[in-house]
């Protein structure tokens, strides 16, 4: 005769919730990575043109320092990406539950930030594409 398995074991999981650091992360990393490129890469283009006299200066972007800060701040946001993505996925079969007190901690509120995260990231993963065209072939110090 043919056994089955406890049916405990095909009972329904309770959702997995996402801790409030995961969350946070996921949503801020890719756009504070792109603000920290912009705002260290206009430093370094600000003193290459500077220091260097004119005919000196790089004819395109493409130097040591502008790379070394754009494939560290690609880096910051991949692993954003990534996490608000796994937030997402984990958050996937969460409904609200009238169990907490606190409105903001509902599942619910979780799963928005979540999709909030990853619809974000994708958009901020998108400008670095573009970045890295600038910094390939852009001229540093104008045309």
């Amino acid at each position: 005769m043919h056994t089955y398995p406890d049916a405990a074991l095909f009972e329904p999981q309770a959702p997995r919730t996402v801790r409030p650091l995961r969350l946070w992360f996921g949503l801020l990393a890719a756009p504070v990575a792109w603000m920290l490129d912009d705002m260290l890469s206009y430093y370094i283009a600000s003193l290459e043109c500077r220091i260097r006299p004119s005919g000196d200066a790089p004819l395109y972007a493409g130097t040591l320092w502008f790379w070394v800060v754009l494939i560290a701040s690609l880096a910051v946001a991949s692993a954003g990406t990534w996490v608000a993505v796994g937030n997402w996925r984990r958050t996937r079969s969460s409904q609200p539950s009238a169990t907490h007190a606190q409105p903001w901690r509902h599942d619910g509120h979780r799963r928005f930030v979540a999709t909030a995260s990853v619809l974000s990231s994708i958009g901020f993963l998108t400008a670095f594409v573009f970045m890295v065209f600038n910094v390939a072939f852009a001229p540093i110090c104008g045309f």
